[in-house]
């Protein structure tokens, strides 16, 4: 198993669609019922730029670029076993 500091930490891409919102507040670790966020947020409270969610029911941490609450551009997942999954997502 490749330990978490082997890995590449270059942030991903951002969107191929160039989405950006102005309306965004930079939060540092938002709590919800299913996940704890560092980084952009809309008016609203979505994740919204560029961020990193932590869900500890499930051991994972998505690093990425989030539009409306949705992953939307390069992201990358890691599990609590070791396992790295990139990609990139369109509205979710």
């Amino acid at each position: 198993m490749q330990a978490l500091s082997e890995y590449d930490w270059e942030f991903p891409e951002g969107p191929e669609d160039n989405y950006f919102r102005v309306e965004r507040t930079f939060e540092t670790w938002v709590s919800s019922k299913n996940f704890i966020f560092f980084g952009e947020m809309d008016l609203q409270g979505r994740r919204d730029g560029l961020g990193i969610a932590i869900f500890p029911d499930h051991f994972q941490m998505y690093i990425g670029h989030y539009k409306a609450d949705q992953l939307h551009g390069s992201y990358v997942i890691f599990r609590k076993d070791g396992l790295k999954f990139t990609g990139t997502a369109v509205n979710g």
